[in-house]
């Protein structure tokens, strides 16, 4: 048995962005190996822990055993152990084709009656999770048990590396226990038929330019009790308005307004249910028509931009992310999960003592009414041109409901105040930084931004 204790940070049913390209490989030079623990570890697979558990729980037991001559034994951690925080990691592969079978089967049996939080297979720690297979919240008894994860479409696993994996923490009282699991294995279970996946019936909000990643779904097997939750890449999606969402592959794009429906199949069987698509209309900003020679441009198509160090600094405690965005010829800074976040030119300041007005367009898909609001703060470093060094001033333009400009959703709103207005500005020679914020937990979340500017 082969015991590389390698730490991972596991990939509990989220769906990520990366994808692997099998389409170049050969599926024979994968073997078609269905043997895990049979009496011993087959020898293609090492033991992964995953991130923050204990790092020794996976051993061999020669005493408890449902068949054979041993079992695998995993020793959950209290609560507080020093040891790990729970029990969890993976049996990886070089790679096998999985092809021909149709589900992972196991017995397992507990020192007590206890739940094991997740049960399945398809991470295969490479920070890919392509057609992670996971059931949750199994009850083991102190009696051996078969087992069964049914495969949603095994036609997919041609090149799995990600082969058993297993997250236990204590019980409700805190209290450690040991799990055995025994005969573990992939079948070709003829009892086993007509895999469904179930969509369910979402409603998604989306905005031009973004990509879906649509969250794993409930799979049912006939001949199976079992629901697992499977990764949505097992899915073939088809887009009901090809003008408002495309299917490219695995990717969801969102390509103009209106609305969508999106439905699956698994293999040749229509999925359950489907997911509502309604797509704002974002378009272009309108493009402003100062001359060229009366405008400070920071971020605009339409100037040569004074030189930025960053359009999000990724300052401690900002949960915003940032995308660049194309719509025709049109260039949008997108922010999402908007808290606040700094568009600084600390580098080189900008003066704006001969401008007269500032100016900002952005658009939101999201709730305008109160308290929903987006606040726009100009810092000036002050004559010392340093940060922080006691002659700093800022001023807040905060646009709501009822404020001038209003705060409205799908519509670029505008924002041109004159800088005699920034009153709580000390001084406006060296401009440094620009925050865009909302307030804690409300609306906006996502914005998108085009033609920050001064001007005169």
């Amino acid at each position: 048995m082969k015991m590389k204790l390698l730490i991972l940070i596991p990939l509990l049913c989220a769906l990520v962005s990366c994808e692997r390209d099998v389409s170049t490989l050969d599926s024979a030079s994968f073997p078609a190996a269905s043997e895990i623990y049979l009496d011993g570890l087959a020898g293609d697979l090492d033991y992964q822990a995953f991130l923050n558990s204990k790092l020794d729980a996976l051993s061999l037991d020669n005493e408890v055993k449902y068949d054979g001559t041993s079992s695998i034994k995993i020793t959950v951690p209290r609560v507080g152990d020093p040891s790990g925080w729970f029990a969890g990691g993976v049996l990886v592969s070089p790679g096998r084709d999985l092809s021909g079978f149709n589900a992972l089967t196991f017995y397992s049996k507990a020192s007590q009656v206890a739940t094991i939080g997740e049960l399945g297979f398809g991470n295969d720690n490479n920070n890919n999770a392509d057609y992670l297979t996971i059931i949750r919240n199994v009850k083991v008894t102190t009696s051996w048990q078969k087992f069964i994860i049914p495969i949603p479409n095994s036609t997919k696993l041609i090149a799995e590396q990600g082969i058993f994996q297993f997250s236990i923490g204590a019980d409700e009282n805190g209290n450690g226990f040991d799990v055995w699991f025994d005969e573990v294995q992939f079948e070709n279970l003829g009892t086993l038929s007509h895999p469904q996946a179930d969509l369910g019936n979402a409603s998604l909000t989306p905005v031009i330019g973004d990509t879906l990643l649509i969250d794993d779904v409930k799979v049912s097997v006939s001949g199976s009790d079992v629901i697992v939750d499977a990764s949505s890449k097992y899915l073939d999606f088809k887009s009901s308005n090809d003008s408002v969402l495309v299917v490219e592959g695995e990717n969801l794009i969102v390509v103009g307004g209106g609305e969508a429906e999106i439905t699956a199949k698994l293999g040749e069987l229509d999925a359950l249910g489907s997911i509502r698509v309604d797509v704002g209309n974002l378009t272009a900003a309108p493009k402003p028509n100062f001359p060229s020679s009366d405008v400070i441009s920071i971020f605009s198509n339409e100037y040569t931009n004074v030189t930025v160090d960053s359009f999000n600094p990724f300052w401690g405690g900002s949960t915003t992310l940032i995308s660049d965005l194309q719509i025709g010829d049109d260039d949008l800074k997108k922010y999402t999960k908007l808290n606040f976040v700094g568009i600084i030119f600390n580098t080189q300041t900008i003066d704006i003592s001969e401008m007269t007005h500032f100016h900002l367009q952005f658009w939101t898909p999201d709730p305008s009414a109160l308290p929903s609001a987006f606040r726009v703060e100009i810092i000036d470093f002050g004559a010392d041109n340093g940060f922080d060094g006691g002659d700093d001033s800022a001023h807040i333009i905060t646009v709501n409901a009822s404020s001038t400009p209003v705060l409205e959703s799908e519509k670029w709103v505008t924002i041109d105040i004159p800088i005699s207005e920034l009153t709580n500005l000390n001084s406006i020679k060296n401009i440094a930084q620009i925050v865009l914020s909302s307030p804690a937990n409300q609306a906006p979340n996502t914005v998108y931004i085009d033609n920050l500017l001064f001007h005169k």
